[in-house]
């Protein structure tokens, strides 16, 4: 099997523990992951839209609940899937099957078999799950390592991208990591400069990616409004899973 996301396959088991305590960043709506999983190594889909938020069973992404939709489809020349049928439904709550079938069908899907002799002709028999998932709140990330008596995370709009920059090597060789970064507050505004400070396994780029995505889409705050924040320091480890 192949499976893929179309949002962040970056997950926090710190993260996870933060939201089931109840801690909670209720300024952002729920993001979503939208993923699939196809039969064969070489088999791949593109799908849109690329916010899987607009596919998402809209009161379900509110509850936050998740699960798999199975689906078998056919495809035609060119390789627009169509004709999917599901056939399970293993999903917490209301209106995934249908959104499974519109979002292959009526997103602009097509597929792709990998074999260059067969490619783009029409076929039959596509086994194909579609994985829903909601995501933690983005600063929960951020929040659950953070290590800092002056700063807190405001915002972290980098829990979309982090999946796009999840190092090649790892993620073909199915390998976990982790990243600790030293960071330092760059103004009042609460961007931030960020070095690595160890990375596990080494060699693989987790440091790397960890340090681009803190420096490009986090911010933070002062824990006590009023002070300055400038030149403060902190410590954040960031944990990679691959789908």
């Amino acid at each position: 099997m192949r499976s893929f996301y179309l949002a962040a396959t970056v997950a926090l088991a710190a993260a996870s523990a933060h939201a089931q305590n109840g801690q909670s960043d209720q300024a952002h709506t729920p993001q979503a992951a939208v993923g699939f999983e196809v039969t064969g190594s070489t088999h791949q889909i593109s799908v849109y839209p690329a916010n899987p938020n607009d596919a998402y069973p809209h009161d379900a992404l509110l509850a936050g609940e998740g699960g798999r939709t199975d689906l078998s489809c056919d495809w035609a020349d060119g390789g627009k899937i169509t004709a999917c049928q599901v056939t399970a439904d293993q999903t917490s709550g209301p209106g995934f099957g249908d959104a499974a079938v519109n979002l292959l069908q009526t997103n602009g899907a097509v597929y792709d078999p990998g074999r260059p002799a067969d490619r783009f002709k029409a076929g039959k028999g596509l086994k194909v799950a579609v994985l829903w998932r909601v995501l933690p709140p983005p600063c929960a990330m951020i929040d659950a390592t953070m290590q800092s008596d002056v700063v807190e995370c405001a915002d972290f709009t980098g829990v979309q991208m982090i999946a796009d920059m999840y190092p090649a090597d790892a993620a073909d060789q199915n390998i976990e990591g982790t990243a600790t970064a030293d960071c330092t507050v760059a103004d009042e505004s609460g961007h931030v400069t960020c070095n690595v400070a160890d990375e596990q396994p080494p060699k693989y780029g987790f440091g790397a990616v960890t340090v681009r995505v803190l420096g490009k889409y986090l911010t933070v705050r002062a824990k006590q409004p009023g002070t300055a924040i400038t030149g403060a320091t902190f410590h954040v480890t960031m944990v990679f899973k691959p789908s």
